[in-house]
């Protein structure tokens, strides 16, 4: 539903409970009785090989799909109904190769209806390491960003659609390989400033090096749509 206010999770609640969680598409098991709890503002991290369930298993925690059995629940309701239109309005996802516009760096950043209050976009800037860089402009905010990012590195677009990400001030934020192309130190950064967000949003991160998933604070291993043991 259009216009549909996040929802508000009620402080030190567990933001998401995932029980028994089943889904198949036709004859093959995506996912099978896999449970777990993301706290208010933690960053958890979902390990495994391509296939073996990440992304069916975010999809249904987002809203996205509906599970065949078990439930997610969000500061404990059920997600359905306007519980689920809630949680959709406050959930931002970044990936690997999300999408910079032919536009400003000031319209890529409220091209999703982010803040379009300036102070507001030189902190989601600074807060993924890009308001240095940004400020070497000629034109600063107003920056041509080319065409589909075409004047910023790989590193720098992964930067900026996470600081539009921001800008949402989501409840739940998503990163699926959303800071492959940084260099450690890079990506290090980048994470703890997240992390240092108020009020911080929970994380699902999605990735395969084990620098990503250091700076989690809880990590899911599953192979085969079940969770891996050890």
């Amino acid at each position: 539903m259009a216009g549909t206010p996040p929802l508000m999770m009620r402080n030190g609640s567990p933001a998401v409970e995932v029980v028994d969680l089943h889904r198949s598409y036709g004859s093959f098991e995506a996912v099978r009785g896999i449970s777990f709890e993301v706290r208010r503002g933690e960053v958890f991290g979902l390990l495994g090989p391509n296939g073996a369930g990440k992304t069916t298993l975010v999809d249904i925690v987002a809203g996205l799909l509906s599970p065949e059995r078990g439930s997610v629940t969000v500061d404990g309701r059920l997600l359905s109904g306007e519980t689920l239109e809630g949680w959709r309005a406050g959930i931002a996802y970044v990936g690997q190769d999300g999408a910079v516009f032919n536009d400003s760096v000031r319209g890529n950043l409220i091209a999703e209806g982010g803040s379009a209050d300036e102070a507001s976009l030189w902190n989601a800037l600074g807060t993924v390491g890009l308001a240095e860089r940004v400020r070497a402009f000629d034109h600063g905010l107003d920056e041509p960003a080319g065409d589909r990012g075409s004047q910023l590195s790989g590193g720098e677009r992964q930067r900026l659609v996470l600081a539009r990400a921001l800008l949402r001030r989501p409840t739940l934020l998503i990163l699926d390989e959303a800071t492959a192309a940084l260099d450690a130190d890079g990506e290090s950064a980048l994470i703890e400033g997240v992390k240092a967000l108020e009020p911080r949003p929970a994380a699902l991160v999605i990735a395969h090096r084990e620098s990503t998933l250091s700076h989690c604070d809880s990590v899911l291993s599953i192979q085969h749509g079940v969770v891996k043991a050890g």
